[in-house]
């Protein structure tokens, strides 16, 4: 970020409530009075604009210097949100705790530094609170050095043991952690494995010490990647019922310890997630819609939180609403997307604003609204990094021909389906489902009568479905449910023939 538009950003992230209750408190401080029209002027602004900025502060002695200015300001307003910001979580309250503690020792109370020093500790403990917990010990050497001529070298021992013993957690809690890290960037595609050698990966994974055996997994977080890792590959070896079971079994740990959901409302979300997915995957709809109003109902636990929640939910949300064929629903998932957009503007990179302009265009396809699914479907184009490892990029390609077709853009369809085929040849992602969807809306495009086109689709129909029952094959309708498409076409076709 630049240090010029450093003060804006900080801003922009703060809720309308924080600004209301800045303003508020500066207007009481002679000190912080005079910056408070660099606030509210960096507030108005939609973006950053120097000159802009410069000329509505055309006057003010702030300006003869007015980098020292809004590093000033920055730094209040980092003051203000570190003393607004109370702790939500038992952890961060923990935090606090602690070092209300160390103050003790350095007033030199130590009865009470010790009486306060044992309760925390069982705190620690519970919560898996590592960091906490080795200030805790650390605390707890310092008072048995005090009372050297009382104490014993027993004591020292046990306390080093102590240590030793959370170093040796949080090393086998980071090594899972790693195993989830590098799952999320190797596995996160929804779709399944292309080829052989794909999937050989993702066994070899697998079959690692940590991920075998559940017993090396002795911490809460170490248990919850191990499942939420085992379930991620299952899910893309297309082991559907395994990665449901892995995901069930990392919501039921937070139902087993809900004040792990504050602790750790990432992990929460994701184990959620998963379960959804994996139920959708199954077509278990109604358990699926009711995981997904869990996942609607967590806190925004901080606006971070909140944006990256909206984010994910919203992704998969629109299929279950396309499923459903609910119009309602579909509206109010449009507007509601738009209004979380807007809201959370500032955390949303151009990565993820096109996975959301995805979920709108679907919905308005689901609509009939194709001329504004081809809007939302553009800006993608415009945004999107195109040389994605993802499978994003490429069954955005096969969406887009459908949109086409679905407008009339017959030339188009001519043009686009052989640069789309170049395209997917060149990322190695032309599969036999992708080749059979070109050719299917090649086919419909110049058929010359409804019976054509209706042999052209029931042999689509057909062909992809024994495709899709393939793992090595499916990838062609992760994003887009191509195969009930062309059987709602074929349908359509075949009441017309009825009429004629």
């Amino acid at each position: 970020m630049k240090r010029a538009d450093e003060l804006f950003e900080v801003i922009k992230a703060m809720t309308t409530q924080e600004r209301r209750t800045f303003e508020q408190r500066s207007s009481f401080l002679k000190r912080d009075k005079k910056y408070l029209k660099l606030f509210k002027v960096l507030s108005s602004l939609e973006s950053y604009d120097e000159k802009k900025l410069r000329s509505i502060l055309a006057g003010e002695p702030m300006l003869r210097a007015l980098h020292v200015a809004k590093h000033y300001l920055f730094e209040l307003v980092l003051d203000f949100l570190a003393t607004r910001s109370l702790p939500s979580s038992v952890a961060a309250k923990l935090s606090i705790e602690v070092n209300k503690i160390e103050i003790l020792w350095d007033r030199g109370l130590f009865k009470q530094f010790n009486f306060r020093m044992k309760k925390q500790k069982k705190i620690a403990e519970r919560i898996e609170s590592f960091d906490n917990l080795l200030r805790i010990i650390d605390g707890e050497r310092k008072l048995v050095i005090r009372n050297i001529y009382t104490s014993s070298s027993d004591l020292v021992k046990e306390l080093s043991h102590q240590q030793k013993a959370i170093f040796t957690q949080l090393m086998r809690q980071n090594e899972y952690k790693e195993l989830d890290d590098i799952s999320k960037i190797d596995f996160a595609i929804l779709g399944p494995p292309r080829d052989k050698s794909a999937a050989q990966k993702i066994k070899k994974f697998l079959s690692q010490a940590l991920l075998m055996d559940y017993s090396m997994a002795t911490t809460f977080l170490a248990k919850e990647y191990y499942h939420i890792v085992r379930g991620r590959c299952h899910y893309r070896l297309r082991n559907l019922p395994e990665a449901k079971r892995n995901a069930t079994a990392a919501v039921s740990l937070f139902e087993d310890y809900p004040e792990w959901k504050t602790i750790a409302p990432f992990e929460h979300l994701s184990a959620l997630t998963w379960l959804y997915i994996s139920l959708y995957s199954l077509e278990e709809y109604s358990e699926a819609e009711k995981t997904l109003k869990v996942l609607q109902g967590i806190p925004e636990y901080n606006p971070y939180f909140g944006a990256y929640a909206f984010q994910l939910i919203s992704s998969y949300e629109v299929h279950l609403i396309v499923q459903k064929k609910e119009v309602s629903e579909l509206k109010e998932f449009i507007l509601r997307t738009r209004s979380q957009i807007k809201k959370y503007s500032h955390f949303i990179d151009h990565v993820r604003m096109s996975v959301l302009n995805f979920g709108l265009s679907y919905a308005h396809f689901a609509l009939g609204d194709y001329e504004k699914a081809l809007v939302y479907l553009n800006e993608i184009f415009n945004e999107f990094g195109h040389e994605s490892i993802s499978d994003f990029p490429s069954a955005l390609r096969l969406y887009n021909l459908v949109l086409h077709y679905e407008l009339g853009h017959k030339e188009y369809i001519r043009y686009a389906s052989r640069s789309t085929s170049q395209y997917l040849r060149r990322r190695k992602q032309l599969s036999k489902g992708e080749k059979a969807v070109i050719i299917l809306l090649k086919a419909l495009s110049s058929a010359s009568s409804a019976e054509k086109k209706l042999e052209s689709l029931k042999s689509f129909c057909e062909y992809a479905t024994r495709l899709s029952n393939n793992p090595m094959e499916a990838n062609f309708t992760q994003l887009f449910d191509i195969i009930s498409w062309a059987e709602d076409k074929k349908k359509a076709n075949e009441k017309k023939m009825k009429e004629k």
